[in-house]
């Protein structure tokens, strides 16, 4: 789980890199860092017997936090017309979930 941390974070810290660089590349890098995290995620899931019972909570709120991101991605698509609501759902919401991911991560490592 130490290696699964630290790829997590090294993905995370480049991803922030890039949108203080040039954003439009922290934009597509942050394709590839939620598809790392999605991918690392189900790992963890199918091996929950190499977790403790603390991380398999934290990966649950996981889970539940991209299932709500994704309805209300759709809902404020469907009802709003804004660029604010946008950056917000494309932007500052995948991060943060991204940002929790890397402190389950941490916290799995620590056994």
């Amino acid at each position: 789980m130490k290696i699964l941390f630290i790829v997590n974070l090294i993905a995370f810290i480049i991803n922030i890199g890039l949108y203080i660089i040039e954003p439009v590349l922290g934009l597509f890098a942050q394709i590839g860092l939620g598809l790392l995290q999605i991918l690392s995620a189900l790992r963890m899931s199918l091996e929950t017997n190499k977790i403790n019972k603390k991380a398999q909570k934290n990966l649950v709120r996981y889970w539940l936090s991209i299932f709500i991101w994704v309805l209300l991605g759709l809902i404020v698509c469907i009802l709003f017309d804004s660029v604010l609501a946008f950056k917000i759902m494309i932007i500052i919401c995948p991060m943060s979930i991204a940002f929790y991911f890397v402190t389950i991560t941490y916290l799995t490592q620590l056994k």
